[in-house]
């Protein structure tokens, strides 16, 4: 699994970014995937600088998406 933190998230629009840890590309990552671990995005700041374990997934058009996430350790 990949690591990173949660660089910016916009609450009201339910998306946001993670920084790899190793580097390289932003990371999307969308409101469900936080909500499937019972992470709820109650505020900006509450959210951004998290640290979370997730796998890519790599759409049709080329972005990385994160899924399967947990806090990390």
């Amino acid at each position: 699994m990949a690591v990173g933190i949660i660089k910016w998230f916009q609450v009201e629009k339910g998306y946001g970014f993670i920084t790899p840890a190793e580097g390289g590309k932003d990371v999307f990552i969308h409101v469900s995937e936080l909500e499937k671990v019972n992470i709820v995005p109650v505020t900006r700041e509450y959210l951004e600088g998290l640290r979370l374990e997730y796998e890519i997934l790599t759409d049709i058009r080329g972005r990385k998406l994160a899924i399967n996430v947990k806090v990390a350790d």
